[in-house]
């Protein structure tokens, strides 16, 4: 075992005995109608290219039958001037430019975002990074989306596996096909 994957499994045990990280995550049964959720939040990818794709994958969000709910977005400050997307609420994440997986002041953020009241918690992250993982762990919902990685079962009731095809935009359009069924 490498001392990254070490170090990760390390933080993941101290943050989780910290209660740091929350993992009563409940079961969800989805049915072939789709769900009830209203109230969304959409963290968007840390990296450039995954943040390009996402959000050319989601620009008509909102749109059509998606009309009645309720958008949240959470975007690095780095990505803020190629974020167009003006349905919703957009709140911007601080990162450290020593490291651009790690986001500054989460405690203020999950206290901001603990006073929504969110039905589906979502992920773009194709890549694990703890942070994100971490801040979305705290936020209290009854569906939580993310990408299937090696950690996604302690954080995420609802994975998405790109990894046979490794093309993100294929994982964009699975959660773009669980919005439209809101």
């Amino acid at each position: 075992m490498n001392f990254k994957l070490f170090k990760l499994r390390t933080k993941i045990f101290y943050y989780s005995i910290m209660g740091q990280i929350q993992k009563q995550i409940p079961q969800v049964d989805l049915e072939s109608e789709g769900h009830d959720a209203k109230r969304i939040l959409l963290m968007f990818p840390f990296d450039e290219p995954s943040f390009r794709v996402a959000a050319f994958s989601f620009r008509r969000l909102g749109s059509e039958n998606q009309s009645d709910n309720h958008y949240t977005f959470l975007i690095k400050d780095t990505f803020k001037p190629l974020f167009h997307i003006r349905r919703g609420e957009t709140i911007i994440l601080i990162s450290d430019p020593k490291n651009p997986g790690k986001i500054k002041s989460e405690d203020s953020i999950v206290n901001v975002l603990k006073l929504s009241d969110f039905d589906m918690v979502i992920d773009l992250n194709t890549n694990f990074y703890l942070d994100a993982s971490r801040i979305l762990s705290l936020i209290p919902a009854k569906m939580k989306v993310g990408f299937k990685s090696r950690f996604s079962d302690l954080f995420y009731n609802i994975q998405l596996d790109v990894s046979k095809s490794g093309i993100a935009e294929n994982g964009y359009q699975k959660v773009q096909l669980m919005l439209e069924n809101s």
